[in-house]
């Protein structure tokens, strides 16, 4: 048992609150209620019981009360430690993400450019041969990333799939309401490493989660 409730239970008004209880119990155990008298005599004691609980309340909140308000103040001066450097981890976790969203759009700028080479290569190739065949089956270039990848000694990143409107007049009209259940159920399923989005004005992609070890 804490010395916190050692000393509560030690207290005079605990005690006598406690007497108090122990006696309307063993008087009111005898109480059956067959007539108005005795009807009257239940009452009396359950308006007791409820007189009583009131005591124990105001009891409760007497010691209660400015342990609460100790916690609370314990509470508030550890934050304020935190808000210290709130803004200061918000900067640096924006400079982060700022750079990953610039490192993605050269990768994404890199690829398109390495994928028109290749169709405009094949399509010479083509023209070249007299051979149109080699046209239906162009590769696509993918950008190798990791789902989870250590960037740094103590950076690392998880991509995380979402998804957001990007065009509201190309949504099928089954999910103008929008209803995020069905989407998020979708967004579980699909590939993200497939470049077709599976719902026209809708976009599904990876935010980068900023973690640190």
């Amino acid at each position: 048992m804490s010395n916190i409730m050692e000393s509560v239970e030690k207290r005079s008004d605990y005690i006598a609150l406690k007497n108090n209880i122990q006696i309307a119990i063993s008087e009111s155990k005898g109480v059956s209620v067959f007539s108005e008298k005795e009807l009257d005599l239940a009452g009396f004691y359950i308006k007791k019981y409820k007189e009583l609980d009131k005591e124990i309340e105001k009891a409760r909140k007497s010691i209660v009360d400015p342990i609460n308000k100790e916690v609370k103040a314990i509470n508030n001066s550890f934050k304020d430690l935190s808000s210290e450097f709130n803004a200061e981890l918000s900067r640096l976790n924006e400079e982060v993400s700022d750079y990953l969203r610039e490192k993605r759009r050269k990768e994404e700028e890199e690829r398109a450019r390495e994928q028109k080479e290749m169709e405009e290569s094949i399509i010479s190739e083509a023209e070249i041969f007299n051979d149109e065949s080699v046209l239906d089956s162009i590769p696509t270039i993918e950008i190798e990333r990791e789902s989870l990848g250590q960037m740094t000694s103590t950076i690392t990143t998880a991509r995380i799939k979402k998804w957001r409107v990007v065009d509201l007049d190309k949504i099928d009209r089954r999910y103008l309401i929008v209803d995020e259940q069905m989407i998020s159920r979708i967004r579980k399923d699909y590939d993200f490493e497939v470049i077709q989005q599976p719902i026209n004005g809708i976009e599904f992609y990876y935010e980068e989660s900023i973690r640190s070890k």
